[in-house]
C-alpha cells in the first residue's frame, strides 16, 4: 500500500515549479571624494545577514602622518531596502599607516546609505553612529555602480 501510495503523491509534489525570488541585497564598488567603498551584503530568507564592506581612505592632507586607511566591516544590522535605496548599519575594524610605518587598529561603526541609480551616478553617504569610525559627506560618486536589490 505505501508504495501504491508513494508512487501516487511524489510526482505530485515535484509537478509544482519553484519560485525564485531575488533577496534583498547591495553589492558593488564606488569612488566619492577620496574614499572608495565596495562590498556586498545580503538578507536571508530566514532574515540572517552575509556579506563584507571596506572603506579605504586616501587622505587628501599632504601633510598628514596618516598615508592610508582600511576599514573592513563584517557585523551587519538595520539592513533595509526600499525601492533603489539601502540603508545599513556596519561595524568592523580600521587599519591606519601612518608615517612612522606602523599599522595601529581601532574599532569603526558606521551608518552607510547607498542609492543606485542606475544610468545616472549613484549616491553615497557614510556617517559615524558611535565613537570611531569613517564619515563620507553624501553626494554623488565619481566613478563605480552599485546595486540595490529590493
Amino acid at each position: 500500500m505505501l508504495r501504491k501510495l508513494t508512487k501516487t503523491l511524489v510526482p505530485a509534489l515535484f509537478a509544482v515549479p519553484a519560485v525564485a525570488s531575488a533577496l534583498p541585497s547591495v553589492q558593488g564598488g564606488a569612488d566619492r571624494q577620496h574614499f572608495t567603498v565596495s562590498g556586498h551584503l545580503t538578507k536571508s530568507a530566514g532574515g540572517a545577514l552575509a556579506g563584507r564592506f571596506m572603506i579605504v581612505v586616501r587622505p587628501d592632507v599632504p601633510d598628514s602622518s596618516t598615508l592610508a586607511v582600511v576599514c573592513t566591516y563584517t557585523g551587519f544590522t538595520n539592513f533595509t531596502v526600499v525601492g533603489n535605496q539601502t540603508r545599513f548599519d556596519a561595524r568592523g575594524t580600521c587599519t591606519t599607516l601612518d608615517d612612522e610605518g606602523t599599522l595601529p587598529s581601532w574599532s569603526a561603526a558606521n551608518r552607510f546609505t547607498i542609492t543606485d541609480n542606475g544610468a545616472g551616478p549613484d549616491l553615497l553617504d557614510v556617517n559615524m553612529y558611535g565613537a570611531n569610525g569613517i564619515a563620507i559627506p553624501g553626494g554623488a560618486v565619481s566613478f563605480g555602480d552599485f546595486t540595490v536589490t529590493p
